[in-house]
């Protein structure tokens, strides 16, 4: 028992929390990337531009940096893990649908994640994971 009206229904799943990144594709495949903090910039490190919270600089597919410096940004909120597009030139998809700029040069709406959802941010393929029970 978990306590009064917290304890799992019989026969549904319990939600599970998103709690990192894999990489599913190119050179840091299987690679997890801890979402711990609030929130977290995404990108490439490249000084002295700075440094991001999730580098992706190792998971670039080719020689030439196609993932921004300043990627996304994922945030949470009352329990939930949002999405948003930065400055991201090669774009930023959740399920193979893009995050569109309203304006340019601004961040995207945000875009709630699930465990099991995939992002692609330009060329490096990621899915959302939770810590196993």
């Amino acid at each position: 028992m978990t306590g009064f009206g917290q304890d799992i229904i019989p026969g549904m799943q319990p939600s599970l929390v998103p709690s990192g990144l894999r990489v599913l594709n190119g050179p840091a495949s299987g690679r997890v990337f801890s979402l711990a903090g609030d929130p977290l910039i995404v990108g490439r490190s490249d000084p002295p531009a700075g440094t991001v919270d999730i580098d992706l600089t190792e998971c670039e597919l080719g020689q030439t940096p196609v993932v921004s410096r300043r990627h996304c940004e994922l945030r949470r909120a009352a329990g939930r893990l949002t999405v948003v597009a930065l400055l991201d030139r090669n774009g930023t998809y959740v399920n193979g649908s893009r995050l569109l700029h309203a304006v340019t040069d601004q961040p995207s709406a945000p875009v709630e994640l699930a465990v099991g959802d995939r992002l692609l941010l330009a060329n490096v393929e990621l899915e959302v994971v939770a810590d196993e029970p």
